[in-house]
Parts: structure tokens; C-alpha cells; sequence
């Protein structure tokens, strides 16, 4: 993987958290749904951050 891929690979991750902040602010989302949410979010921050 090339440089240029990985940072666009990075850069869709980040995108991707953030649609999912979007959602976990939703209020027709049930919580369980908007807990599963922000566990998946912190796993893509923790990957962005660990190869960024």
C-alpha cells in the first residue's frame, strides 16, 4: 500500500467516525443502537490515531 492509499484509507475512516457521531446524536435511534455506535467510533479513532 502506497503512501497516498493509506492516508486516503485513513481519511475515510475519519469520515466514517464522524457520520457515525451524526447518527449516536439521532434521537429516533434507540440506545442500544447509539451504544453500539460509539463503541464502533472509538475503534476507528483509535485506528486513525494509531497509524496517523
Amino acid at each position: 500500500m502506497t503512501e497516498e492509499e493509506i492516508e486516503e484509507m485513513l481519511l475515510l475512516m475519519e469520515q466514517t467516525a464522524n457520520m457515525l457521531r451524526g447518527m449516536a446524536m439521532d434521537p429516533s435511534i434507540p440506545t442500544h443502537a447509539k451504544q453500539a455506535l460509539r463503541a464502533r467510533i472509538a475503534e476507528l479513532d483509535a485506528m486513525v490515531e494509531k497509524f496517523a
